[in-house]
């Protein structure tokens, strides 16, 4: 029995219902299939399923047995090129596997729908939506997975330098998967290349100030640029406040004062700026200034 125009209307119109939420949970985790990809790729399927079933009804011979499943067949492995684009390796990590079988899986989805198995059709989906959002929040809570990094450290040579990098990366690290070194004898140089695995959780520039004497205010100075690069404000402000603690001059107050009135710490921004003003009245006008923003 071949399907009529406004069945083959209804089962597209599903289908890309269907295509719309595993897409928009995609799209909500910044894949590269998301939203509009998934649509398109169920209502494809969907056509090509009905297209199928009719055609192989249209065609049929006597004594041949119609076959609707043959045009239906090449979306299974024409999906393939799809979820090859899907994929993509960022150093050691690949990411876009889980995306690459959500494209198939809603292709077999839209076949089905343009079978007529809508409730199978919304059923599988459901249970992908749980798959892809349920099970994610709970792998990323209660199984701590880690990914691979590519770590490239240069460094003057000094004794202990290797066994001190080595130290820092293991205790950062989940396990390493090689340390290399290339020593530069001509300028007393030293590289040495890291790839560990490390917890999603954890942040590189962490890793990074724990190289450094939080004493020193060069590091200090040195820790800030760390955070400043990475935009972690927070932290911004406490490395800061421990410079301002360590060399407290009229300037380190007034850069205080500046972060926290980025952060909208407007009280503690006028309290910075009056002591930079004390250490140094050289920053009075500036600071008149700087106060009278801070109430407008």
């Amino acid at each position: 029995m071949m399907i009529s125009e406004a069945q083959i209307l209804l089962r597209i119109f599903v289908g890309a219902v269907l295509g719309a939420v595993i897409g928009f949970e995609r799209e909500r985790q910044d894949q590269p299939a998301g939203l509009r990809t998934h649509m398109i790729l169920v209502i494809g399927a969907t056509l090509a399923m009905v297209l199928s079933v009719n055609l192989g009804y249209l065609y049929a011979r006597p004594g041949t047995p119609a076959d609707p499943a043959r045009l239906a067949a090449q979306v299974i492995s024409g999906i393939g090129f799809l979820g090859a684009g899907a994929i993509l390796r960022y150093g050691f990590n690949v990411k876009g596997l889980t995306t690459a079988t959500s494209l198939w899986t809603m292709a077999i989805v839209g076949m089905a729908v343009g079978a007529g198995y809508y409730l199978i059709g919304v059923v599988t989906t459901a249970l992908m939506l749980v798959v892809l959002a349920l099970l994610n929040v709970i792998e990323n809570r209660f199984v701590r997975t880690s990914v691979s990094r590519f770590i490239s450290i240069e460094a003057n040579y000094h004794k202990g330098v290797v066994k001190s990098v080595r130290r820092i990366v293991k205790s950062f690290a989940d396990s390493l998967a090689s340390f290399t070194i290339q020593k530069h004898f001509k300028n007393k140089r030293i590289r040495i290349q890291v790839v560990a695995r490390i917890s999603r959780d954890q942040k590189l520039e962490d890793l990074i100030i724990k190289g450094y004497d939080s004493e020193n205010p060069q590091n200090l100075n040195r820790i800030y640029n760390v955070y400043l690069l990475a935009k972690d404000n927070e932290q911004m402000i406490k490395t800061l406040e421990k410079i301002a603690e360590v060399e407290p001059t009229g300037a380190n107050f007034a850069r205080l004062a500046a972060a926290y009135k980025e952060n909208r710490n407007y009280q503690q921004a006028r309290q910075a700026v009056l002591k930079a003003v004390e250490l140094d009245p050289s920053l009075n006008q500036e600071a008149q200034m700087f106060i009278q923003l801070l109430e407008q």
